[in-house]
């Protein structure tokens, strides 16, 4: 069960609701930018249509 909790901490952002957020989006490209050291709370997947899938997380990846 221990293992399973950091699933509970995540958010997956598709690429059509960042397309609806305007600017939650270009708050989420500021964060990336300016706090490079928080970015391995996002992970980014780029989908084979061009577009990008992230995944919020509290937990950092080391810890995936």
């Amino acid at each position: 069960m221990v293992g399973l909790i950091p699933l509970l901490a995540v958010e997956i952002l598709e690429p059509e609701v960042m397309a609806r957020l305007p600017k939650f989006s270009r708050r989420l490209m500021w964060f990336l930018v300016n706090r490079p050291h928080l970015q391995e709370h996002v992970f980014r997947q780029d989908m084979p249509d061009g577009s990008t899938r992230r995944l919020l997380a509290l937990v950092s990846s080391v810890r995936w």
